[in-house]
């Protein structure tokens, strides 16, 4: 885990881990949280140092999301302001900068309707993560770092498919306001360059395994409540006739592409009967 807090802190821990040696380590990713920090944001020109860093060690950047806890400040609306080629458009109906963590914006939405509900998990990490993809393929901020790995964690996946199609849309229809600055298609880049983690229960992966064939890699959030197991996965692949090679990328082989690590096998049979215990508080 790098600490974004301090950009300077990120760039010395991942020095440390590099002399050291990630592969003797068994490191094969660096987990960053996609939020806010002292107001700044990790694809800003402050952190290129940090990923510079990354893609020369050849680790993974995983995109850990999760609801940013800090209010913007009127200083990030100056800089929009002040940023090369701005054109005066994207505040909206107001001249103040309006600008807001998508994740924290259910929860605390929800939280002061009925307290007895919880919505932190619905959209929070969803929407956390469709912001930094949105961002990093319309800016260009991925062609900045060539060889970088990138994987989206912990965010589901069914989502991604319609913002690609939005970012490349829109990315082609505003060209002119980049001054003939190419941006590559936002489809292609990711589909070059990123993974994306989903879920047993996400069926809607599986309906179009054709999209994700290449870019997906299975997970689980266990230990946490809302957790499924690989059998879970295989049922809905085998219910919804994904192809034999299209289970097998999704299941392990786009894992190991992106680690560079090797295929073992721990359990081939479901535990069909399993009691959880129930601890004390």
């Amino acid at each position: 885990m790098l600490p974004l807090q301090s950009v300077e802190a990120s760039l010395a821990e991942l020095k440390r881990v590099n002399a050291l040696g990630f592969n003797a380590l068994g490191f094969k990713a660096a987990a960053v949280r996609p939020c806010f920090w002292n107001g700044r944001y990790p694809t800003l020109p402050e952190f290129d140092p940090l990923w510079r860093e990354l893609e020369a060690a050849g680790v993974v950047l995983a995109m850990h999301t999760f609801p940013s806890r800090e209010a913007l400040t009127p200083e990030w609306g100056q800089r929009m302001a002040q940023a090369g080629g701005y054109s005066g458009q994207g505040l909206l109906f107001t001249d103040e900068a309006v600008v807001y963590s998508p994740g924290q914006f259910v929860s605390n939405s929800t939280a002061a309707m009925d307290p007895a509900i919880d919505a932190s998990e619905t959209l929070g990490f969803l929407m956390e993560a469709m912001t930094w993809v949105t961002v990093v393929v319309q800016t260009g901020w991925l062609e900045k770092f060539p060889r970088l790995k990138a994987a989206v964690l912990e965010s589901n996946a069914s989502w991604l498919p319609l913002i690609l199609a939005r970012s490349s849309n829109f990315s082609n229809l505003f060209a002119f306001q980049r001054d003939n600055r190419r941006i590559r298609d936002p489809v292609e880049v990711f589909n070059e360059r990123c993974f994306i983690g989903f879920e047993s229960d996400e069926t809607m992966v599986y309906r179009l395994w054709d999209v994700f064939r290449d870019i997906a890699i299975w997970s689980s959030d266990y230990p946490h409540h809302d957790a499924e197991d690989a059998w879970e996965s295989l049922h809905h692949m085998a219910e919804l006739g994904v192809p034999a090679e299209a289970q097998r990328k999704l299941l392990g082989e786009n894992a190991r592409l992106l680690y560079g690590i090797e295929p073992v096998m721990t359990v081939k049979e479901r535990i069909e009967k399993y009691e959880p215990a129930i601890l004390p508080w």
